[in-house]
Formats: C-alpha cells, structure tokens, sequence
C-alpha cells in the first residue's frame, strides 16, 4: 500500500454533511458493503468509540493486530490508523464523533479528554453495552431533547471508557509522530482563528514551519491540502450555524468573517454545491432551527 487513506466515514470522499453531534450505526451498516474488511486508513478530525456485541475479528491499530471479540471495546482518536477483518454477522456499533464536538462534551473533564487522546482497545464489563445502545436507541430517532440526550450519553461513555483505560498499560501509537502532531496541532489552530480567514502561510508561522512542509503533511496524512482543510472547517461551521441557528443567511456570514454576504454565497457553493438557502431549506424539515446543538 503507497499511502494511508483518510477519511470521514469510511470509503466516503470528503467533509461529513450530517449536521449530527455524533453519528452511530451498526457494525453491519457499514461492513457488509465492504465485504466485512476494512483496509487501514484514518480519519483526521474524528474520533471513534467501537462496541462488540458478539462475533470475532481482528483489529489492527497502528500497525499492531489485535483479536477482537464480544465484550471488546475501543477509543480511538484522530489520526489512529486502524483496519478490521470483521467475521460475517459480528454484531457491534461504532460511534463517529467530530473531535471538536467531543472536546465540547468534556470542557469540564480534562482528566477524561486526555485519556480520550490514547488510542485503546480492550475487554470491557457488560454495561458498556447499555450505554452504546441507549446512544444507538436515541440516535436512530427524532424526539424532544435528542441532542441533549446524545451530549449527556457520549459524555457518560468517555467517562466510563476513561476509567476502565486508567487500569491499561500504555498503548504505542504512532499518533505521536512529529508529522501528526503538526497537523493535530494546525487542526487546532484553525479551530482557534477560524473567523480571521488566516492564510496558510500565517498558520505555518505560528507552528514555526514553512507552508511547503505543512501542505506537503497534510496532504499525505489526510489527503487534503492545508487551505483544503481550513475551507473545510469553515464550510462545517457554515452548515451548523444554517441549520441551528435561525440568524439570517447574511448574517452568519457576517459572523464567520466574510466581508459580503455574496462573498460568503460564492464559498459555501463551491464548497457544498449549494447556496446557503438551498441548503437550509433541504435540512429545514429534518432539524428544528434553534435546535440545541453545538
């Protein structure tokens, strides 16, 4: 294999558009459009929570293959690099979540967030299962206070995941290399300065690397060029603030850092491929404006 793919959910090009704090769908979902074989790849701004209920496999994360089985849970970070040989019919879940979402979840649990930043894998007491169903329970339907009842779940989970990781040996990962260390760190930065539309060569300054060296580590570890990626985060910012806020189109654009709502109009096109109307007016039936969402 030449390189590592990266993506937002599996065998899917590009940004995630669900609109989600989290997304969660079976191990089946996924894995018997892929033959139940899932090469090594990453995903650059995700973090993944799995749960086996009951079959087997093999897990290989960072290089390293691991048995896998019922009761086998698993946190892994951004950037992890991690395949599955799952046996037809396992049965499981797996919870994809925006890094920055996650870190909103535990703004008040360093302890925990740091935990959450060590890929892990390992044999778990049955009530994880209860909580990953409840999160799959709420998640598959549309009823009052869903979001709130998803934040409140995820954050019991990473609590839950930390405490039984507490008692792990440290895992090795290779997420501790300089070149994803720069990009976690360039993924942060954009997070910090995402309204000042800040130009790549301004993020390399503050990393202290030249734009070259950053573009050149972005694009092999994700498969996006660094002004991909800081067009991506805006784009997502303009999607949540569309469809949870009911400010105005012109001014979310205001608000993002666009000097002209046309301005704003031209970029989220050429991002999505629609205009920000369009596109509020598709979602506008499946979610709530105003809904509680971060």
């Amino acid at each position: 294999m030449n390189e590592i793919l990266s993506y937002a959910f599996y065998g899917e090009d590009g940004e995630p558009h669900r609109q989600e704090l989290l997304h969660c769908e079976t191990l089946k979902a996924r894995s018997v459009i892929h033959d139940w074989r899932f090469r090594p790849h990453r995903h650059h701004r995700m973090h993944q929570f799995f749960w086996i209920n009951a079959g087997s496999g093999v897990a290989t994360i960072d290089g390293v293959e691991w048995p896998i089985g019922a009761m086998t849970a698993m946190s892994l970070p951004p950037m992890t690099v991690h395949g599955f040989l799952f046996q037809p019919g396992i049965e499981g879940w797996v919870i994809t979540m925006p890094i920055t979402n996650l870190e909103v979840v535990l703004a008040n649990s360093n302890t925990v967030m740091a935990r959450m930043r060590t890929p892990a894998i390992f044999l778990a007491s049955q009530s994880a299962e209860a909580i990953f169903a409840r999160i799959a329970e709420e998640f598959a339907r549309f009823s009052a206070e869903r979001e709130q009842a998803l934040t409140s779940l995820t954050g019991l989970l990473a609590v839950w995941l930390a405490r039984e990781m507490a008692a792990l040996p440290a895992f090795a990962s290779s997420t501790n290399d300089r070149g994803t260390d720069l990009v976690l760190r360039f993924l942060h930065a954009i997070d910090a300065r995402l309204c000042d539309h800040r130009t790549v060569a301004a993020y390399a300054s503050t990393l202290r690397v030249t734009p070259t060296h950053l573009s050149r580590i972005c694009r092999r570890l994700t498969g996006r060029s660094a002004s991909q990626l800081i067009y991506d985060r805006l784009a997502l910012e303009a999607r949540r603030q569309l469809t949870y806020t009911p400010h105005p189109v012109s001014e979310i654009g205001y608000e993002l850092g666009f000097d002209d709502p046309a301005h704003f109009a031209k970029f989220f096109r050429k991002q999505t491929g629609q205009s920000p109307t369009a596109f509020r007016a598709a979602v506008v039936d499946r979610v709530p404006i105003g809904a509680n969402w971060r």
